[in-house]
């Protein structure tokens, strides 16, 4: 799978996740969730991978260690970052929407980056 199918797959997946929710009630089995999440996370991994070897390939061999750590850092942090805005969204706007309004606004918000990687994926193959 290429790099831009691996992003449209996690915005696939995270839909699924969403629809599981929406179909299975607030209190529905977990096992639902679980299609949503593996491709979800199947999509991730073919992602930060092929963007880690982008990122790295014109790094000279000497150098290669230290600019992955940089490089993971970075995505570390900025997972950090991530995880702590898309909580704070969720938190903000389910005194409004609900919970239930919440997490499907969110998924939407993560749903979107996906997509747009995916066409910058695309343009960066042609480029």
């Amino acid at each position: 799978m290429s790099s831009r199918g691996g992003a449209l797959a996690t915005g696939a997946g995270l839909l699924a996740v969403w629809a599981a929710v929406e179909t299975g009630g607030r209190g529905g089995p977990a096992l639902s969730l679980l299609p949503g999440l593996l491709l979800y996370g199947f999509g991730g991994g073919i992602v930060s991978t092929s963007l880690i070897g982008l990122a790295l390939a014109g790094v000279a061999p000497e150098d290669a260690g230290a600019a992955s750590g940089g490089l993971l850092t970075a995505v570390q942090a900025s997972e950090a970052a991530g995880v702590a805005g898309i909580g704070a969204f969720f938190s903000v706007t389910s005194h409004t929407a609900g919970p239930g309004g919440a997490f499907g606004l969110a998924v939407l918000v993560l749903v979107v980056p996906a997509v747009v990687t995916a066409g910058l994926l695309h343009r960066l193959r042609d480029a």
